[in-house]
């Protein structure tokens, strides 16, 4: 076997006998374990069974290589937040953190799946377990992948679903309490991981991030910087700024501007990270980029600081059902199935349309996963489109920008993806998860109004989707942004990052040998797969 393991960002690779490792994790003892300790539950694993016991007991962040005297073995945690690829050449088993060292190592010249290359510039990301390039494949979240040295041949498991069942009918107050005390758990994990290191949180004015910074608030865990970006009179900014002063953080807000924008994508990090970021399965996701390079700039947050973000937190919370699930659109949605409502919603980064040959291709990749499940009723029609949606999109593109914070040299935990916390949510019944109602009851009940922050965030958009007549409403709010764009940008600048990211990407467009239209692609997204391409 070859070992390809060269990414030491954030955090560093570890080995000790048989077993390589990095990130972290709390064992079934509740113990936590980082650095050379991550290592110590991996030592007694020896076959597949073992080792999927084994990460079932593990809470936390991490990819982990096992070599025995029979087999090969390596897994990567729940979310994929620390992703790893494998090859198979002539009988030689090749795994490892870097897509383009693996290349080096297989030779010849390079391929590409045109699929997944159509995949990464309309979604953003290939889809199950390839790549774009056909002989490498990537371990998905929650699996294992084994290599028999005798009969030469690889396996693969899932050892953590993200699938949903086992409802609970327990009351809407006994489910916020035991939410509170799971808060508590989660976030006495989180303090312990930190070993008394000051944590940084990116701090928007949504809910998720607000509800970490508030949870260590309450444990009375002060040594907390926060940060955020945006347009100066945005209602992200100035809610970031309330929330940080309420709850007696520092923050520290950078400006999101054509010009800042210029300077992130003509620094030398621009491209590192991205070759880091996009392992040819993804498109970089670069949100945070311009304001860590500024940050860096200043000092306001240091590489010894732990980032906090607050990734999908209303996801578990049901943010991603669909709208109307339980009304009038449920049947509506069983009848169009997953796969077309996957591709419909999200594939989205072209605006020019695919052959009906590529389309069919995508949805039948697609239907290879959900068609797994059975779908009965609307609940398991909504657990299995969220499982998709955390496996794809989250996996490989949300969680994906830890790439971002790596770059520059800073651990990370990621406690809304505890996984505690995940079997708790994936066991209440979708009428308590439609439109977020429980999640947010919680969080302004429990939390928010005691603290003071309970800022409701109402913008245009969420108006328009609950109105009586929520399409053509946001049908009207879509066009007077995209008139406001055009014929008012000063006054939409000071609102919000629509500006600013609109130059970013005529820059990106810019850079690129052959340069298409900006009305092409459905956002900077799209634009970045482009770009990605060309720079492959």
């Amino acid at each position: 076997m070859t070992v390809v393991v060269s990414h030491e960002q954030g955090f560093a690779w570890h080995g000790r006998g048989p077993v390589r490792a990095k990130g972290y994790l709390t064992d079934a003892a509740g113990t936590f374990r980082r650095g050379a300790g991550l290592l110590d539950p991996f030592a007694p694993v020896t076959d597949a069974a073992r080792l999927a016991a084994t990460l079932r007991e593990a809470n936390g962040c991490f990819a982990v290589i096992v070599e025995t005297d029979r087999r090969f073995l390596a897994a990567v945690d729940p979310v994929r937040s620390i992703p790893l690829f494998y090859a198979v050449q002539d009988g030689r088993f090749l795994i490892g953190d870097d897509v383009y060292a693996i290349q080096r190592e297989l030779g010849g010249s390079v391929e590409t799946d045109p699929v997944s290359r159509e995949e990464v510039l309309r979604v953003g990301y290939a889809t199950g377990p390839r790549t774009k390039d056909p002989r490498i494949r990537q371990i998905e979240a929650g699996e294992w992948v084994a290599w028999d040295k005798g009969s030469a041949r690889a396996e693969t498991g899932v050892y953590f679903s993200h699938a949903h069942g086992d409802y609970t009918d327990k009351s809407e107050e006994t489910l916020l309490n035991e939410l509170d005390a799971l808060t508590a758990r989660w976030t006495d994990r989180l303090i312990r991981s930190a070993g008394g290191r000051r944590m940084a949180i990116p701090l928007s004015g949504g809910y998720d991030s607000r509800y970490i910074a508030c949870a260590l608030k309450r444990a009375r865990y002060d040594n907390v910087v926060c940060y955020s970006y945006g347009a100066p009179a945005s209602f992200e900014w100035r809610t970031a700024r309330e929330v940080a002063s309420r709850l007696g953080y520092p923050i520290h807000v950078v400006e999101y501007s054509g010009r800042n924008w210029r300077a992130a994508l003509e620094s030398p990090r621009f491209m590192e990270y991205c070759r880091l970021a996009a392992q040819r399965c993804a498109i970089p996701n670069i949100q945070d980029l311009s304001a860590r390079l500024q940050l860096e700039s200043t000092g306001a947050v240091r590489p010894d600081d732990i980032l906090i973000p607050g990734f999908c937190g209303d996801l578990q919370g049901g943010s991603y059902v669909p709208d109307g699930a339980l009304s009038g659109r449920g049947a509506a949605l069983m009848e169009e199935g997953i796969a077309r409502y996957l591709y419909r919603y999200l594939f989205t980064l072209r605006r020019t349309a695919a052959t009906p040959e590529m389309r069919e291709a995508i949805e039948g990749r697609i239907r290879e996963y959900t068609d797994r499940f059975p779908i009965r009723d609307i609940q398991d029609y909504c657990s299995v489109l969220e499982d998709w949606f955390t496996r794809h999109k989250v996996a490989r593109f949300v969680v994906n920008a830890l790439r971002t914070h790596e770059l520059f040299g800073n651990e990370w935990r990621l406690p809304l993806w505890d996984q505690e916390l995940l079997a708790w949510w994936y066991r209440i019944p979708l009428m308590h998860r439609a439109g977020s109602r429980l999640y947010h009851r919680y969080l302004f009940e429990r939390l928010f109004e005691p603290m003071g922050v309970a800022f409701r965030r109402r913008s245009w958009s969420d108006r328009a989707q609950s109105a009586p007549c929520s399409r053509v409403c946001s049908a009207m709010v879509s066009g007077a942004k995209w008139i406001l764009r055009r014929t008012c940008p000063g006054r939409l600048r000071k609102h919000n990052d629509i500006d600013a990211f609109d130059a970013a990407s005529r820059l990106l467009l810019r850079q690129m040998p052959r340069q298409e239209k900006a009305g092409v692609f459905g956002n900077i997204n799209g634009v970045m797969g482009a770009w990605c391409e060309t720079n492959d």
